[in-house]
């Protein structure tokens, strides 16, 4: 282990902790370890830390995919039951009153979800504040300004990492950043990291949306280097954004006997 560090604004209980200290629930930003040794640098990107999908993470994904949401999460996650669980849908509670909302109903929840505001911060202007970042970049860009600033702090060019070995992973959201940084550092240095991602809750439509019109990443590539894991039935994993790279899906052999079974066919068919 070499370094810990946290960029944006501590949560008031948790005011005099400094950026090296542990992260508080409720903190706004971002967490970053650096792990080295002789050969290798491994920078792991930590995800939001305000309990199990909590508000801000749940904002932070809603942000970020919210479009994806309403057009396509419900036929994504049949997707996943049939293609990648391999388990074929029961048609007849899917197609049927069973599961399906009533039209009215559907549409009703929908243009709400589409008229919702969802931001990545609930205290912009203090997190502005605190990582000297514009007020409009945060906005705009969520937590890759502030992502960007710590790794160009840790890697500043591709001769720093001193010919070491660079390795770049992350869980959930902190996964979704190490993909962003992974095409960060490809794009900056012509540097492919070998980034490792798992249970992320996806990067493709995200970059392509809102960071295709900034210089630090090309999201069309096909970042083979990029090395994604998810559950075959992680709702939040597979069916909110896309994921490229190498894709490996794990789970699905005897998946009937595992414990969770049961609960994950329930999600299937729902409006």
């Amino acid at each position: 282990w070499k370094s810990n560090e946290f960029e944006g604004l501590r949560n008031e209980s948790c005011s005099t902790l400094t950026k090296s200290d542990e992260r508080c629930v409720g903190d706004e930003g971002f967490a970053l370890s650096v792990y080295e040794d002789a050969s290798t640098k491994v920078l792991v990107f930590h995800g939001l830390f305000d309990g199990f999908f909590g508000n801000q993470e749940q904002n932070t994904l809603m942000w970020g995919a919210k479009a994806s949401v309403i057009e396509n999460f419900e036929i994504q996650l049949v997707d996943q039951w049939s293609r990648v669980a391999l388990r074929l849908p029961d048609i007849t509670k899917i197609s049927g009153t069973t599961r399906k909302a009533n039209i009215s109903r559907e549409k009703y929840y929908r243009c709400a979800t589409l008229t919702e505001t969802y931001q990545v911060y609930a205290n912009l202007e203090g997190v502005a504040l605190q990582t000297n970042e514009q007020r409009t970049t945060l906005e705009k860009q969520g937590l890759w300004p502030i992502v960007k600033a710590m790794i160009s702090t840790v890697l500043p060019s591709a001769t720093a990492a001193e010919g070491k070995t660079v390795y770049l992973t992350g869980h959930g959201t902190g996964g979704t950043q190490a993909a962003l940084a992974g095409m960060f550092f490809e794009q900056k240095d012509a540097q492919q990291y070998h980034t490792y991602l798992m249970a992320s809750t996806g990067f493709d439509c995200l970059a392509r949306t809102i960071y295709n019109q900034t210089p630090d990443m090309s999201p069309w590539k096909s970042h083979t280097y990029i090395h994604a894991y998810t559950h075959a039935m992680d709702a939040l994993s597979g069916s909110v954004d896309h994921l490229s790279g190498e894709v490996c899906y794990y789970g699905s052999r005897e998946f009937e006997s595992q414990s969770f079974f049961a609960q994950c066919s329930k999600m299937i068919g729902h409006s």
